[in-house]
């Protein structure tokens, strides 16, 4: 009988070993996949900062607004489809039938691609320096500026976006928001960046 106790504990040995093995793999993938994206984002940033700059926002509803943004070409129609009916403030028709992502409309982004003459569409990419992620898409073209919105209109968002913060702080999602849940990668636990 202690041959079974014996076995067994070795047995303990081995799943704890390998428990632990197991962790210290993942781990070590984990911390090897942020600094990777960490480089390739600088990689990135030298690579288009020398780019035009440009910022993006959208006030057909009166307010500043930040602005839907694609990855996928092949919804692009439809991203057009959408900002021309609301720019003809025909919201029956403005339907989003693409992701809905957003660009900050507060902060310049690099243009990367101007597109095609007569284009609908610009190719931006955003960079957070302040962890090194970024968020690359592709806007409706009357939605980018070369100027910041005007101060008014910030001011006006900012109560708005100060409103809304309150509200949200009492929400499951406020309370559940984890590490990496920003667009600019999981290396990036915020949208804030400089």
């Amino acid at each position: 009988m202690s041959w079974l106790n014996a076995r067994t504990e070795k047995q303990n040995l081995g799943f704890i070993k390998f428990w632990l093995g197991s962790c210290a793999i993942l781990f070590i993938v984990f911390f090897s996949y942020v600094f990777l994206a960490k480089q390739y984002t600088k990689h990135l940033f030298s690579k288009y900062k020398n780019n035009p700059k440009v910022y993006v926002y959208e006030t057909y509803y009166g307010a500043i607004n930040n602005v839907y943004y694609i990855t996928d070409l092949s919804d692009s129609v439809n991203l057009i489809k959408y900002y021309s009916a609301v720019i003809k403030g025909d919201t029956a028709h403005a339907f989003l039938n693409f992701e809905i992502k957003s660009m900050p409309y507060n902060n310049l982004i690099y243009v990367k691609n101007y597109g095609k003459k007569g284009s609908n569409i610009v190719e931006l990419i955003d960079f957070n320096t302040t962890c090194w992620g970024y968020i690359e898409g592709y806007v409706y073209k009357t939605t980018i500026h070369p100027d910041k919105a005007p101060e008014a209109l910030l001011r006006q968002r900012l109560k708005v976006d100060e409103v809304w913060i309150e509200n949200y702080k009492n929400t499951a999602t406020y309370r559940n928001h984890g590490f990496g849940s920003s667009g600019y990668g999981c290396q990036c636990d915020s949208n804030e960046h400089n």
